[in-house]
């Protein structure tokens, strides 16, 4: 029992000290975008929404940080929260599951999955919390313009047609 023990150690020790990042963030970039969910949808469907022209300053953020846009090599989305934009007492727990994805302006099959929450627990809250993933925006955000796309899924009918706000933050690392 004491070599299997030994072995896993061995085997996982590493990785414990591989996901911690050697350079911190350079600067973040942070954005939002507001969308309307209608009352009474159907909780059989997906439910699109679409933000157009989110407003991703990249070139500016690194500007302002005294980076050097070249320096970077990954933009990595970083927290996203989604939450009523007025009420902030409406219960939440209608949404089954949330997918946002970033789109390029300039060419519509360069879509990234950027925060998710596959399935959202049960519980009073009016706002979601939501994973990033771990894609490289860099690109995407090369025009300071991106579509953000956001699917729905619903447990119950909305109760209300309700205003959100999606609150988005990135972080930008640079080559070591």
């Amino acid at each position: 029992m004491s070599n299997r023990f030994l072995i896993l150690l061995v085997c996982v020790f590493p990785f414990c000290f591989s996901c911690n990042k050697s350079n911190n963030a350079l600067f973040e970039i942070n954005t939002f975008g507001d969308f309307t969910v209608n009352a009474g949808l159907s909780t059989i469907e997906t439910h699109y929404y679409y933000i157009d022209n989110v407003f991703i300053p990249l070139e500016s953020s690194a500007a302002a940080s005294g980076a050097d846009l070249a320096d970077i090599n990954q933009v990595v989305a970083n927290r996203a929260v989604l939450s009523p934009k007025f009420d902030e007492t409406l219960d939440l727990d209608y949404i089954n599951s949330v997918d946002v994805y970033a789109i390029s302006k300039s060419d519509f099959t360069d879509r990234k999955e950027i925060f998710y929450m596959d399935i959202v627990p049960l519980g009073d809250k009016n706002r979601i919390n939501l994973f990033s993933t771990i894609e490289n925006l860099t690109d995407l955000f090369k025009d300071d313009r991106v579509i953000i796309e956001i699917q729905l899924d619903f447990r119950q009918f909305p109760p209300a047609t309700t205003e959100f706000r999606l609150d988005m933050s990135f972080s930008a690392f640079a080559s070591e």
